[in-house]
């Protein structure tokens, strides 16, 4: 598309940007549903159980860290292109205000979220709990975009998530 035509639609590049970034959300949308629905499925599952035992609480912590490594691995193996997207969008709100507080928004809704998820829990700090948990989801799903020359290490992004999983979730 010829320059002139997106500065007669938009007045800005910055515009433009969020114009397009705002597009992004709408067609990624449905992942967020998907975890949503995920972890609420879990505590569902969690909650209805007779008893909560060590047995059962280690198997939550299985079931979510089986589930978030597949989420990370289906994200990164079939979405790859929107997740370079996203990062370039988050990258481009750097230095952006009008974009970044459209990244903004979007980051504090993931991260109300995740404490939504973590309050049902009853995890003893949710805010602190969805920042950590959603920074390690961010970090793992860049890790394995990044790493080119390597296979996706399952074995090791799921360490990961279980580690957070058993220390929020035992403490």
């Amino acid at each position: 598309m010829p320059l002139g035509l997106t500065t007669y639609y938009f007045k800005s590049m910055e515009d433009l940007y969020t114009a397009a970034y705002l597009l992004f959300v709408e067609e990624t949308e449905g992942y967020v549903q998907q975890i949503q629905e995920m972890g609420m499925q879990s505590l569902s599952d969690y909650v209805d159980a007779e008893r909560k035992t060590p047995e059962t609480l280690a198997r939550l912590i299985e079931t979510l860290s089986d589930k978030i490594t597949d989420y990370i691995v289906s994200l990164v193996t079939h979405e790859e292109q929107y997740r370079m997207i996203e990062a370039a969008f988050n990258h481009a709100a750097l230095t952006n205000p009008q974009l970044n507080r459209c990244v903004f928004d979007r980051e504090k809704q993931f991260i109300a979220l995740a404490r939504d998820w973590f309050e049902s829990f009853g995890t003893a700090s949710p805010a602190h709990d969805a920042h950590t948990f959603v920074g390690l989801m961010n970090h793992l799903e860049r890790w394995c975009l990044l790493d080119k020359e390597q296979a996706i290490d399952r074995a090791f992004l799921n360490q990961a998530v279980s580690q957070f999983f058993h220390n929020i979730l035992t403490a």
